[in-house]
């Protein structure tokens, strides 16, 4: 039961940080999905399930683009590709924020 609560609390807190991001709130989306990616990388069980940890730094750099922190956006973005090159919505996010279309 162990592994089911440690996989149950990193996905309630990547959905609390979608949500949050969603309404508007990117900092706490951001805290929230950062914690998440704490609880994968702690437990050893989950650290081979890349493409979720992956999947929680793509959502991470969208809230930072939010928060107007376009680096650190890229930084998380290319994190995510470098765990998971097959990642579509790295991909599509990176193509974004180095888009130079003003937001």
């Amino acid at each position: 039961h162990l592994a089911y609560s440690t996989t149950a609390r990193w996905q309630t807190l990547y959905n609390l940080g979608v949500v949050e991001m969603k309404a508007g709130n990117a900092q706490v989306a951001a805290q929230d999905l950062q914690k998440a990616d704490t609880m994968l990388t702690q437990d050893s069980a989950l650290h081979a399930k890349a493409h979720e940890r992956a999947r929680v730094h793509v959502a991470l750099a969208e809230a930072l683009d939010l928060t107007g922190n376009t680096e650190a956006a890229k930084r998380e973005v290319l994190y995510a590709l470098d765990i998971d090159p097959a990642s579509l919505s790295a991909t599509l996010l990176l193509k974004k924020l180095d888009s130079p279309a003003v937001k």
